[in-house]
């Protein structure tokens, strides 16, 4: 009784790896097992192996087969939901931001280089011209 529990753990540690396996599906017929796949930019990021990582792009791999849309255990009804037209205006006037919105910078008073370099001197400008002024006395 003891060598079949200790082969039936063995068997769950060295198995559960396998399961735990992504698969791949390319266009061309072959399948990769892999650890973890996702989508970026166009690409299909394939990480084989703790040392490989693969970069497709979509078209050589068939999405729909690799990307399965997972599906919900609920069962949702199909009825038809009527929605009276003051409600759907009132609730498009009423859109709230989601998500990280990002600070605002505060507007800087725009300046052209010709209003610059006008009026004032600068302290450069300045400092050259009194060190030109005493070597050339």
């Amino acid at each position: 009784m003891k060598q079949l529990l200790i082969a039936a753990a063995l068997l769950c540690v060295c198995a559960s790896p396998s399961f735990a396996a992504k698969l791949v599906y390319l266009k061309d017929g072959g399948v990769i097992k892999a650890q973890k796949v996702w989508r970026s930019e166009g690409k299909v990021h394939v990480l084989v192996n703790r040392d490989t990582l693969a970069d497709f792009n979509n078209s050589e791999v068939n999405l729909k087969k690799t990307f399965v849309k997972k599906r919900s255990t609920a069962k949702s009804s199909k009825k038809a939901v009527v929605t009276p037209v003051a409600a759907i205006a009132g609730a498009q006037q009423e859109k709230k931001k989601t998500g990280i919105s990002v600070p605002k910078m505060p507007a800087l008073p725009e300046k052209s280089p010709e209003a610059l370099s006008g009026k004032e001197e600068g302290s450069i400008r300045k400092h050259k011209r009194e060190m030109a002024e005493k070597t050339g006395e």
